[in-house]
């Protein structure tokens, strides 16, 4: 969501005698560099994943010492495996030994210590080269050893296989994009133990835009996104279907601009992405997709997706073709196999999740300098009073978030003529106290960026290969040896879990889902003639009695979105039910909380188009209600007229209510395009300068 080109960002923490917020950053860049300890920013997985809004994607480089750390972590993996081939006690004995052979951990100093022969402490040695999902099997399958290369390699690709049981539409574009991005910049610090060749395949499917079929349900976010990573990385091998974009400036997701009165839109463009969260608009290109039948593609390709009715096809994007196909296009050869660790390495991480959550948390942004517009734009069409927004007032509650929003606000509205033009002593709560509600958002999105930004730079699978802890203290070189039968330098543990990206986007729902509400509520004073302090009845301009509703109904839909938005906000990440034999107790359930995330910025970017719509037709009404004068506008509000007034490739006039009623749905379209695009944000931000 928003121009990526001009951004806003998360506001940023503040001392109390600062009163502008920072919300303007640089163009995004034109390439990315993924190297051990580069962190990316959202910023980055906005411009991979989105591209600018010519339709732009940034071309992603690997850098730094990447290779020698991902051949490193694999040459370990291999040393492991022939050690463990027929069962050969005294090489796995002997791997041990070399493990440990600077500082052993207590409880096995006595084995360490007996002659290399000794047949007993060779095998209890032994035990503990098991490393799960390298030597063994997977979940309830994690104490049945593999001795044998074969098994280890047949059992990654059955890992993708098995695991690909996701249901549900496919993932937007931008989300399979992200999800890539994260991925190999996760492989690239050399924890995982996948070779460069597997790295290298997928930054250039990611360069190439080749964009994999990846329903969205069926992950409960631990051990991470399994089932839909599964379905992204078959990739790899050649399996699968996706879709293809043949060149830069194409969006498979874009939704059809909305179309102008007397225009007839065809019942597939404006459909949406088989109950998916409708894409935000990103380039001003008609979409260009070449596809083969549904049945083509799985009667070439063994490992496609059977052909349901209604369960793959894309209406934007067409059918899915084989993956194998959109590879040899580009000239991208598949692997002909996974070595060990490599499938294991693929599917676990919480990726798919951090994915959404990255890009939610980016539109969240938007959409709060959005709704501080549209608070300003309520403010005066209604006569607002403007001391609720004096700093002193904020300065005493030492929030920096809702001083910021007062600010802001405030400085939006600032120079319009309407303001303190009423006889009341105070505001309705949604004007007076839209710095509290805001602000308290502000703080939401920050806290729930911060978090994504670094899980959008974490190492989340399983096990971990922490083959270099030359910076640890010596008594955190070995953990104690009761964790289970892992050998020194894999780590069996837990960073796939996915609750630290549930629950700030449970956070985030709620914060976004309150900038909708109290929207709604502006929106229903702008429209009560009993509060909205001499305008007509639902802002009905000429009506003859009962004749016309002006924008009475705008407010209902408003009011739906919001009462969705109550359901999407209950938090799931306070639910678990536990998988895989129970051994899986305790689960996140975060990619629901991120998936809702966005239908949640999706609904609140609808409800904050119908109160621009509604508090632009009031201040038009305002300055027709000007005796000899028409009164001034804020440098805002007068922007953001001009723009409804104005027809671009983005969206067509949204022409405000004359005399008549006419229909609402494509000015409240068009104007839900300009939010998504970041047409307002980039208003506020030049008035705040």
């Amino acid at each position: 969501m928003g121009k990526p080109n001009r951004p806003t960002q998360p506001p940023q923490p503040q001392s109390q005698s600062q009163s502008r917020p920072v919300t303007s950053l640089p163009a995004l860049p034109a390439r990315i560099t993924l190297a051990p300890g580069c962190d990316l920013t959202l910023m980055d997985v906005v411009a991979v994943a989105r591209g600018s809004s010519e339709g732009h994607y940034a071309e992603v480089v690997l850098g730094g010492d990447w290779r020698d750390r991902c051949e490193r972590s694999a040459e370990y993996v291999r040393h492991l495996l022939d050690a463990t081939q027929g069962k050969d006690d005294t090489a796995l004995a002997q791997l041990v030994r070399e493990q440990f052979s600077a500082a052993p951990p207590a409880s096995i100093a006595e084995l360490l210590a007996a002659p290399p022969d000794h047949a007993a402490a060779s095998r209890a040695l032994a035990a503990r080269a098991l490393v799960y999902g390298v030597t063994t099997g997977f979940g309830n399958n994690k104490d049945k050893p593999l001795r044998t290369r074969d098994e280890a390699r047949r059992m990654q690709l059955n890992l993708l296989r098995s695991h690909a049981a996701g249901v549900g539409p496919p993932a937007p574009t931008e989300v399979v994009r992200a999800t890539l991005l994260l991925r190999i910049r996760s492989f690239v610090e050399g924890h995982s133990g996948v070779r460069p060749q597997l790295v290298e395949l997928l930054c250039a499917m990611l360069n190439a835009r080749i964009h994999p079929w990846v329903p969205q349900q069926g992950s409960v976010g631990s051990s991470g996104d399994l089932c839909p990573l599964s379905h992204l990385f078959l990739s790899v091998v050649g399996e699968g279907v996706g879709w293809r974009q043949e060149s830069d400036g194409i969006n498979d997701d874009r939704e059809p601009a909305p179309q102008t009165c007397g225009e007839t839109a065809s019942p597939l463009q404006n459909s949406e992405s088989q109950g998916s969260a409708p894409e935000f608009p990103r380039s001003r290109h008609v979409p260009q997709v070449r596809a083969t039948t549904l049945a083509a593609a799985c009667k070439s390709e063994p490992h496609a997706i059977p052909a349901i009715s209604g369960g793959i096809r894309d209406p934007r994007r067409g059918d899915p073709r084989p993956v194998r196909d959109l590879l040899r296009e580009a000239g991208i050869r598949p692997l002909d196999h996974l070595e060990p660790k490599e499938g294991l390495a693929l599917t676990n991480g919480t990726t798919f999740t951090t994915a959404y959550a990255a890009l939610a948390c980016y539109d969240a942004a938007v959409l709060l300098d959005t709704a501080n517009l549209s608070a300003a734009m309520s403010l005066q069409a209604l006569k607002g009073c403007t001391r609720a927004f004096d700093p002193r007032v904020h300065r005493v509650r030492r929030h920096a978030g809702q001083a910021q929003a007062a600010s802001g606000i405030l400085s939006l509205a600032r120079g319009g003529e309407l303001l303190d033009a009423s006889d009341d002593v105070q505001d309705a709560y949604s004007l007076r106290c839209a710095p509290q509600v805001h602000g308290a958002a502000a703080t939401a999105i920050r806290h729930a960026s911060e978090v994504v930004e670094q899980e959008i730079n974490a190492v989340t699978d399983n096990p971990l290969l922490l083959l270099d802890d030359g910076g640890c203290p010596a008594e955190e070189r070995t953990p104690p040896d009761g964790f289970g039968k892992c050998i020194w330098r894999a780590y069996s543990a837990g960073n796939f879990h996915g609750e630290p990206v549930g629950m700030v986007m449970d956070y985030l729902k709620i914060a976004v889902a309150e900038l909708a509400s109290i929207s709604e509520r502006r929106t229903q004073h702008l429209l009560d003639r009993h509060h909205n302090r001499g305008l007509p009845a639902n802002l009905a301009p000429g009506a003859a009695g009962g004749l016309n509703s002006g924008l009475m109904i705008a407010q209902y839909t408003a009011a739906s979105l919001v009462s969705e938005n109550k359901v999407l906000a209950h938090p799931a990440s306070v639910d678990s039910i536990p998988t895989s034999a129970n051994a899986e107790d305790h689960v996140a359930m975060a990619p629901i909380a991120a998936r809702h995330a966005r239908q949640v910025i999706e609904n609140a970017c609808n409800v904050l188009a119908i109160e621009v719509l509604c508090a632009a037709q009031a201040l038009t009404i305002r300055l027709a209600q000007g005796a000899a004068r028409p009164p001034r506008l804020s440098d805002a509000a007068q922007a953001v007229l001009n723009l409804i007034r104005a027809t671009d490739g983005i969206a067509p006039q949204a022409a405000l209510l004359d005399d008549e009623d006419e229909v609402l749905w494509p000015k409240i379209a068009s104007l839900r395009r300009r939010i998504a695009a970041g047409d307002l944000a980039d208003i506020a931000c030049r008035a705040w300068g």
